[in-house]
């Protein structure tokens, strides 16, 4: 008969099971962390571009635009010199507000198409340049992103001032 051991104990199975369990629970944990931080820094870069997006083509039609009409502190409306399907440049009327489901809008024309979704405010104001010459104004935009699930991380948030060629004496 042999008198050596042929196989692992109880102890020792429980005590390799116990040690793997422990390794899993920690490697999904960290899986669980590097996930919410990917999606943290997903609706930054989201956001930012978001923002970007809206300034950019909102800054490109005042400097192109003329007859200014900040209707409430909310809503823009311009005439835009625009390429139309003849080649040539017409006037089309445009007009940038914010919908209710927080979503950016630019209605040129008849034709309306939402630039970015997830936006707090949009607000525009005439601000004067200096007090001799009240009718040559910039026209201040600030778009800011809604804050971010339950821990409300702090959104993005631009504020530009822009002068229109139409407005320069």
């Amino acid at each position: 008969m042999k008198t050596g051991s042929a196989g692992f104990t109880l102890v020792e199975l429980v005590c390799v099971i116990t040690i793997l369990a422990l390794l899993f629970l920690a490697g999904g944990k960290l899986l669980h962390l590097g996930s919410q931080h990917l999606d943290r820094h997903a609706f930054r870069f989201e956001g930012n571009y978001g923002v970007r997006w809206v300034m950019h083509w909102i800054t490109k039609d005042i400097r192109r635009g003329k007859e200014f009409a900040v209707v409430n502190p909310g809503e823009l409306r311009c005439q835009v010199l625009l390429p139309a399907h003849s080649g040539n440049l017409v006037w089309v009327s445009v007009r940038y507000w914010l919908d209710s489901g927080g979503n950016v809008q630019r209605s040129e024309g008849l034709d309306t198409k939402p630039l970015a979704a997830g936006i707090a405010s949009l607000t525009f104001a005439r601000v004067p340049v200096c007090p001799e010459a009240p009718q040559v104004c910039l026209i201040q935009v600030a778009v800011k992103q809604k804050p971010h699930g339950r821990n409300y991380l702090a959104g993005v948030e631009c504020i530009t001032q822009v002068l229109p060629r139409s407005e320069i004496p």
